[in-house]
C-alpha cells in the first residue's frame, strides 16, 4: 500500500437513512492528460478518478502499442495516444533479468508498465523487470477516488458499505521470489472534535499470483500506517466483511474471463479488525467506536516487487452506503 495520506479536516457527510446510496460508479471517460500521475507530491482532485503510478519515476508518456493481450482491453490504434499512458523503459542496467520475462510483448514499445482507459474499463500492465521500483521495493498502479468529504457510512446503526467491480487478470508472471497482486483498498480516518486522529488501510485480496493467501493485520511497510487484510475465499470465510453469494473468489492463478467480486464491511466487522490491529499492534492505539470511522479513499491497485509482470483490467467499480449490513 503506498498512497500519499492526506488527512481531512472535520467536515464530514453523515449519511441519512434512505436506503442503498451510490458514493462512487466508475465512470465511462477519464481524462488521462489530467487525471493520470506519477509519484505525485500534493494532493489530487477529490471526487474524481485518479490513475497513479508509484515509484516508477516521475514520468509518463503516451503509450502507442497494443496492450490488448496483457490486459485484456483492446483499444483501436487511432485511440493509443488519449487512452494510454506508461513509464519509458529502464536502460538495460536497471531492468536486469529481461529474459526471465515470460510474453510480455513490450520490449519494441515506447512504454514498460502502463496503464489504459477505455469505454468504461481500467486495464494496468505493470512490468517490475522493465521499470523497477526506484525507492523502496514496491511498484505500484492504482485507480483511485478520494471524497471531498469523509463518509460516515458506520455511523447508522446497521449500516455499512457494498463494493461492486468486474476484474480479470489475462496473464502474469513472477520470479520465485518476487510477489505480484491485486487488491482493493479504503482509507479510514477517525474523526474526534476538529479533524482526524487515527488513520488504517483496510482492504481485500482479489489476485495474489502462486501464494497462498489469508487475513492478517499488520504495518504497512511503505506508509507505516495499520493495515486490516481480508480475503474474498467465499461466504462466511472472512472476519472482516460479507461476501455475496455468487461472488467470484480470490485467486492465486490468472484468470482471463472477468470474475464478478462483491462484498460488503459492516460496522461488526470494522470493530474486529480494529480490536485485531490493538491486540497484535497496540502502540497505533486505534479507536475502536465504529461510528467514528469514515472512508476518505479508495483504491484498486496492482502491486509487485521486482521481478513481476500483470496485466488486468476493472470496470463497474461501484461503492455504495447499505442501510441493512450483515
Amino acid at each position: 500500500m503506498n498512497i500519499v495520506i492526506f488527512f481531512l479536516g472535520a467536515i464530514s457527510l453523515a449519511l441519512p437513512s434512505q436506503g442503498d446510496l451510490i458514493l462512487y460508479k466508475q465512470p465511462q471517460y477519464v481524462n488521462l492528460s489530467a487525471q493520470a500521475w506519477a509519484d505525485p507530491t500534493t494532493a489530487l482532485a477529490a471526487d474524481e478518478t485518479q490513475l497513479v503510478f508509484w515509484r516508477m519515476g516521475s514520468k509518463i508518456m503516451p503509450a502507442d502499442w497494443d496492450l490488448s493481450a496483457l490486459t485484456g482491453v483492446a483499444v483501436p490504434k487511432a485511440a493509443f495516444n488519449t487512452t494510454q499512458r506508461g513509464v519509458p523503459h529502464a536502460s538495460t542496467e536497471q531492468a536486469g533479468e529481461l529474459t526471465a520475462v515470460q510474453d510480455e510483448g513490450s520490449m519494441g514499445a515506447s512504454t514498460s508498465s502502463t496503464v489504459q482507459y477505455y469505454n468504461g474499463t481500467f486495464g494496468a500492465y505493470l512490468n517490475t523487470y522493465l521499470s523497477p521500483p526506484i525507492q523502496g521495493n514496491l511498484a505500484t498502479l492504482i485507480i483511485s477516488n478520494d471524497w471531498s468529504s469523509p463518509v460516515h457510512v458506520w455511523a447508522r446503526s446497521g449500516a455499512g458499505v457494498r463494493v461492486t467491480l468486474s476484474l480479470a487478470v489475462p496473464q502474469a508472471s513472477k520470479a520465485p521470489s518476487s510477489a505480484i497482486y491485486v487488491t482493493t483498498s479504503f482509507g479510514l480516518h477517525h474523526y474526534t472534535g476538529s479533524g482526524s486522529d487515527a488513520f488504517v488501510w483496510y482492504e481485500t485480496s482479489i489476485f495474489d499470483l502462486d501464494r497462498a493467501q489469508s487475513e492478517w493485520v499488520n504495518a504497512d511497510t511503505i506508509s507505516k500506517q495499520a493495515i486490516i487484510h481480508g480475503v474474498l475465499n467465499g461466504p462466511g470465510n472472512s472476519r472482516y466483511h460479507t461476501q455475496t453469494p455468487g461472488s467470484s473468489n480470490a485467486s492465486s492463478q490468472v484468470f482471463p474471463t472477468a470474475g464478478r467480486f462483491q462484498f460488503s464491511v459492516c460496522a461488526s466487522h470494522l470493530v474486529t479488525g480494529l480490536t485485531d490491529v490493538h491486540t497484535r499492534m497496540p502502540s497505533f492505539n486505534l479507536p475502536l467506536d465504529a461510528a467514528g470511522w469514515a472512508i476518505t479513499h479508495i483504491n484498486i491497485e496492482l502491486e509487485a516487487l521486482a521481478g513481476a509482470q500483470a496485466g488486468y483490467h476493472v470496470s463497474d467499480l461501484t461503492v455504495e452506503s447499505i442501510d441493512q449490513c450483515q
